[in-house]
Parts: C-alpha cells; structure tokens; sequence
C-alpha cells in the first residue's frame, strides 16, 4: 500500500461493501451529513487531501479508492457505468447512511452522474467537477471534433499491453505529465505528491484495471442509455476554463438531464484538477451548496 503523507484527523481502514471492498480515507464526525468524495483519473483518494481536511469541522468525509485503484478491490470486471454506479449506494449503505452529498471528479464524476441517476434515493446533493454527463460526452464523441480531438488518449488506452508498457518504463513521467498537460497551475504538485500518485498506480493491477474504466465505454454503451432518467438531487457543476481534456461546451447541455436545481460555475484560468488547483473555492462552493440547497 502506497503511504501518502498524513493528514490531521484522517483515518484510513477496508470496508466492505456489498459490491468491492474499498480503500477509503474517513474525516469528521462519524454522526455528521455524509459527503462522499469520487477521484478519478489517474488518481485516488488523495487528490481530495484539502477537501477531506477542511470539510471534516462539518461534515463526516469520506475518499475511497475507487474500485480498482490503490488499496481497494481489483476485480476483473465491472467497469461498465452501470456497475460503477452501483458502488455509490453500497458505499453508503456500508457506511451505516442512508443519503449522501456525492461529489465526483473526471471518472468519479461520471460515477456520481451515474448514481444520481441510477440510484436517486441515496444522492441528497450532486456536485460534479469537470466531468460531462455520460450521454453529453457519449453525444460530444459522436458529434463534436474537437471533443474528439482532445479525447485522443482514450483511443490509445485500447490498445491492449501497449500503454501498460509505456507507463511502466517511468511512471512518474507519466504522471506528471497527465497532470501537468491538463492543468491551468502547475503549483499544487510537489514532486513527492507525483512520486505517490505514480507508486499508487503501480499497485498490483491497478494500472489495467484504470484503463478498464476507458475500455469498457464502447461494450457498456448502451447500458448509458439508463442514465436518461432526470435527476432529482440538486446538481452544482464546477468547470476549469482551460481544462485542455474536456471543454466548457459540455456543461450547459448537462441541464437537460438534471429535474431538480442546476447550476453551473466556470472558474478562469483553471484546468482540468479543479479541487487541486482551487481547493479553497472548491471547499466554499461544495459548502454553499450543500447548506443553501
């Protein structure tokens, strides 16, 4: 297990739920509203290290690894939206709640997408940062060029073996690229954080099982089809204006697809890292949010 460095009132443990065991970093008062914090990318739990730590005096937080990434469970299969989707309940439910705020990045934003949809009983608030709705981005591939363009990566992680290699040779290379290519600031990285963002990945299986989020889209694409249905949780949508991966004409198209309040913040000059890059406005506006919606 990859040992990142410790923060102040986090604890880690394994839980079980009734899909995977998960990794999961815990902050706050055990009896508090839950908020429920979904990494993606080639990340993990630690990329929410500001967000664990200064909503912890309200909330009772919690960071998992997703499914198949650091510590948690690696199974061979799953990956598909649907599935995915299905964690967030369990998660809850294991952790003794019946309701959560789901906030989500990158995958783990298409994974509170999902179970917002999906799973509208357990998602008492959404917030989602730079990550389209499913059935937006599915739209924006087919339909949009430019999406198609930035999203040139995705093609490559098909290829079975041959991006597995190339990380291999130098992770840590690796890493800082994909985060630096996609960042509006370059700051929030020390270059021990990308030596444990690289060693997290290299955990046993983890690395194919982060690619199998990307190729798993095009068998589960029909399975996003399920993810029409409009969600009732109040969705606040945070944008970096410069994230070089996904562009600004994916967030307004997301309303359709939201019944409850939408609303929609661009931040400038702000990549694709957004509660990395901005930690402190991404802490505010998950706060208001939750306590004025």
């Amino acid at each position: 297990m990859t040992v990142f460095p410790l923060l102040p009132g986090v604890s880690h443990r394994q839980l079980p739920t009734r899909t995977v065991e998960f990794h999961v970093a815990c902050a706050g008062d055990p009896q508090a509203p839950l908020v429920l914090l979904l990494h993606g990318f080639p990340e993990c739990w630690y990329s929410w290290r500001a967000q664990l730590v200064a909503l912890s005096s309200r909330y009772f937080v919690v960071a998992p690894d997703l499914r198949g990434y650091g510590s948690s469970e690696k199974p061979s299969d799953g990956y598909d939206i649907v599935t995915l989707a299905s964690d967030v309940p369990a998660l809850i439910e294991a952790l003794g709640r019946s309701t959560a705020t789901v906030v989500g990045h990158d995958w783990g934003g298409a994974v509170a997408w999902g179970a917002a949809s999906l799973h509208p009983e357990v998602v008492s608030h959404l917030v989602i940062l730079d990550s389209p709705h499913p059935l937006v981005f599915r739209r924006a591939l087919l339909t949009n060029p430019r999406q198609l363009l930035r999203s040139w990566y995705m093609f490559l992680f098909q290829v079975p073996g041959l991006f597995e290699r190339w990380v291999r040779k130098d992770p840590e290379r690796f890493m800082r690229r994909a985060l630096f290519t996609a960042a509006g600031d370059r700051k929030p990285w020390t270059d021990e954080e990308i030596g444990l963002y690289a060693a997290s990945l290299m955990e046993p299986r983890a690395l194919e099982c982060a690619l199998a989020y990307y190729r798993s889209i095009s068998r589960g694409m029909r399975s996003t089809d399920r993810l029409a249905d409009p969600i009732s949780a109040p969705t606040l949508l945070l944008w970096g204006d410069r994230d070089r991966a996904l562009g600004t004409e994916l967030v307004e198209p997301a309303r359709r697809y939201v019944s409850g309040r939408f609303e929609f913040r661009i931040f400038e000059g702000a990549g694709h890292w957004l509660q990395q890059e901005r930690p402190e406005e991404v802490i505010a506006a998950i706060t208001d949010w939750v306590e004025h919606q």
